[in-house]
């Protein structure tokens, strides 16, 4: 039987709508994966005693990475799709610059 795909602090969700994508995100990811390992390449910089991470994928969605602060009690869904969104359509960091998202994310997660 082969082992389930999971980190400490990602996990892989069943079906979710395609309604709360920002207007700036695609509804499909073409090739597939690139937003996904953009997306791992996120998770992979945020502090897991800061944050709870949960990485949403799956056929018809928009791949996404769910973040909570453990403390400020904030939760924002992170998009990767020709640049960084969170909250709306404008793009808060290059694709190319993961970090930069990350730094974000923390200034605005606490």
């Amino acid at each position: 039987m082969p082992a389930a795909e999971s980190t400490a602090t990602t996990a892989q969700l069943p079906a979710a709508d395609l309604s709360g994508a920002p207007d700036g995100a695609k509804t499909t990811d073409s090739p597939g994966h690139a937003a996904r390992a953009a997306l791992e390449a996120l998770d992979s910089l945020l502090d897991p005693g800061l944050y709870i991470t949960v990485l949403i994928t799956g056929d018809n969605r928009v791949p996404r990475l769910t973040v909570s602060s453990r403390y400020a009690r904030l939760t924002w869904d992170v998009y990767a799709d020709e640049g960084w969104y969170w909250s709306g359509p404008d793009k808060v960091a290059p694709f190319s610059d993961p970090g930069a998202a990350a730094r974000d994310l923390a200034d605005v997660l606490g």
